[in-house]
């Protein structure tokens, strides 16, 4: 979770790119690039000539790609798009797909569109967990969400979420009201007691800036 750390954009990138070689977890990925000054290449022959002892179970390419198969579009063979990602969800996951742990899988796969996963995310996601068998993920659940305990972690998937629910695809700096209140929703449920005392203040404040907004035209 690189997003855990303070990184410049370039840093990030250099994690990411490390990961997809050595399949290691972000913080091995940025303790051998501190290590050798971020300089890629030279991370990765640290990363080897140290032989670090792996920091997960090794995971089966095949079966995450047999997972992949059962879910992907039939229309559109790199992407599982609604009834695909309904069967991963509801059926083999058991999950709601407006929950938390709904958007905290999102995050883990870094899903760019509501609704689908790409083929790369897919496969992100089940490395970054070190899952490859729907068994296995259902079992992390419970420790994906006791994560959310950790403010760090949960800021994390709240950024996450502002550009996740972005419809300007991450480009914009606000987010309109009525794609962020069902995010609020399931980000705060349960952490804020006024949850709905504060969606009540925004709906009336928004009526009242369009109100004058239609006054001066």
């Amino acid at each position: 979770m690189a997003s855990q750390y303070k990184l410049s954009s370039s840093q990030r990138d250099r994690v990411k790119k490390f990961n997809a070689i050595t399949r290691s977890s972000d913080k091995v990925a940025i303790d051998c690039l501190q290590m050798s000054n971020w300089r890629l290449e030279q991370a990765v022959d640290y990363f080897y000539r140290q032989n670090p002892t792996p920091t997960g179970p090794t995971i089966n390419e095949a079966k995450i790609d047999q997972l992949f198969q059962r879910y992907r579009d039939p229309q559109c063979s790199d992407r599982i798009l609604a009834t695909g990602m309904e069967r991963f969800l509801v059926t083999d996951l058991h999950i709601d797909p407006e929950s938390l742990i709904t958007l905290i899988l999102a995050w883990k796969f870094s899903a760019k569109t509501q609704g689908e996963f790409t083929r790369e995310e897919f496969f992100r996601g089940f490395r970054e967990l070190g899952c490859d068998s729907i068994n296995s993920l259902r079992n992390k659940l419970p420790s994906l969400l006791s994560d959310m305990e950790d403010k760090q972690t949960f800021r994390s998937l709240y950024l996450f979420t502002f550009g996740f629910a972005n419809l300007d695809k991450h480009e914009s700096k606000s987010l309109v009201l009525q794609y962020a209140i069902p995010y609020w929703e399931i980000l705060l449920r349960g952490r804020f007691c006024h949850l709905s005392l504060w969606f009540k203040f925004l709906q009336v404040s928004l009526f009242i800036h369009l109100h004058l907004m239609n006054s001066i035209r």
